[in-house]
């Protein structure tokens, strides 16, 4: 039996072997998109904002002593921009261009400008509308003698937000709503990303059957149970972002489990199976990835539960996850290598997050193996740790275990070494 750490450095070893596929895709619509990770760097080609806009509605002044004077003329010619509307002029590369400013001869009127629209040239601050008094005819206005406004005031430059050769989008960064919200502003319509690994889920046993069935009425023969690996290991495919394959069930004969192996290969980037790997007389699930050629590379963790996992490589560096048979062993393997493994194929880094946590109540270390103990894990904002609270009985058969007596599901693994209690 190898220790688990040793059998992840195996696993992530064959896994950054594997080809990472990149398509590129839409940034819009976002649900595509959303979760994948980016496989090169995005420079921006355009700045952001490409006009000097305004933070505020209000009036557009020029130089400061533009609005000392008791009484402000408002432009008969130009009397609103708004937000969408083009200010006739150019002013995509500066609005504070001295050179522009000496030529003119007296004072600038002012001009009203909403939130968003373009400020025109020779044009430095915008003062907001509630600091503004407008005269009955609106051909004027006074400002508050309080309101202090230094050039660019409640105004946006041209790249203020993002300038021109910026990097909106590193290689390995995951679009989020956030980044592909920055990628739309930018204008860029396309992104290059890592494929989500095609992952196939097998179950074999003559004991399990689909749990459609269980909606049908029928009933089912005696020492026959309902299938709950495919269910959670599917979900938790979706929940760690890869594309699932539901592969169905295989009964335990050598041949029909090598034909249902050969074809997954064929079709999926990761073959996960359960049960059909311990010692007994019909686990053929080993036998059956033997004569596919598949290099077993371990098949037994020193750990509970999970001790009969099996991981192999095919010929072509696909890798096999064949998983113990009680959907707890299946589940918190799929979290402690699958993950991982999968995490590294889309461009990320494996690393699960590790905190230090006290154990809310005594308990009662396996005299043999470590266990990975199911726990609800919170922050202790008396003690400023971390705790942890059993989720009860911790067989590895019991799914019910990844859920706390009251409701909570378990979002952590406590690492209990073997021997004596933990407390």
């Amino acid at each position: 039996m190898q220790p688990v750490s040793t059998c992840l450095d195996t696993v992530l070893a064959a896994a950054s072997r594997v080809r990472r596929r990149t398509k590129r895709i839409a940034v819009f619509p976002p649900h595509a998109a959303l979760n994948l990770v980016s496989a090169a760097d995005v420079i921006a080609s355009c700045p952001y904002p490409p006009f000097v806009s305004s933070i505020v509605d209000g009036y557009a002044l020029g130089r400061e002593e533009d609005a000392k004077s008791s009484c402000i003329g408002v432009s008969t010619t130009t009397p609103a921009i708004y937000a969408g509307a083009s200010d006739g002029t150019d002013n995509s590369v500066s609005n504070n261009d001295d050179d522009l400013l000496s030529k003119r001869t007296g004072p600038l009127h002012a001009i009203y400008v909403t939130t968003g629209a373009c400020v025109p040239n020779n044009y430095t601050c915008v003062v907001p509308i509630e600091s503004c008094a407008v005269s009955n005819d609106e051909l004027s206005i006074s400002v508050d003698p309080h309101y202090k406004f230094p050039a660019n005031r409640n105004v946006r430059p041209v790249g203020c937000d993002i300038s021109v050769g910026a990097k909106v989008l590193r290689a390995g960064q995951v679009l989020n709503s956030s980044t592909l919200g920055i990628l739309a502003t930018a204008g860029v319509p396309e992104v290059a990303v890592y494929e989500r690994p095609v992952v196939g889920v097998l179950s074999s046993g003559d004991e399990v059957a689909d749990p459609s069935l269980a909606g049908s009425g029928t009933r089912l023969p005696h020492g026959v149970v309902f299938d709950a690996n495919r269910p959670t290991l599917l979900a938790s495919l979706l929940e760690f972002d890869a594309t699932p394959v539901d592969l169905g069930i295989v009964k335990d004969d050598m041949n029909l489990l090598a034909s249902a192996l050969s074809s997954a290969l064929e079709r999926c980037d990761v073959v996960i199976t359960t049960g059909g790997v311990s010692m007994g007389a019909k686990d053929h699930v080993p036998g059956a990835l033997r004569s596919l050629g598949v290099d077993l590379k371990f098949d037994r963790m020193f750990m509970k539960p999970g001790k009969p996992t099996t991981f192999g490589v095919a010929a072509d560096g696909k890798l096999v996850f064949a998983l113990p048979g009680n959907p707890v062993s299946a589940k918190v393997v799929s979290e402690l290598l699958v993950k991982p493994a999968l995490r590294l194929m889309s461009g990320l880094g494996p690393s699960p997050l590790k905190v230090r946590a006290r154990l809310s109540t005594s308990i009662r270390l396996d005299e043999v193996r470590p266990e990975y103990h199911r726990a609800v894990v919170t922050y202790d904002r008396g003690t400023g740790g971390y705790e942890a609270a059993s989720t009860g009985v911790q067989r590895s058969s019991r799914l019910m275990s990844m859920v706390s007596p009251g409701g909570v599901a378990a979002n952590g693994l406590v690492m209990l070494p073997s021997g004596g209690d933990a407390g």
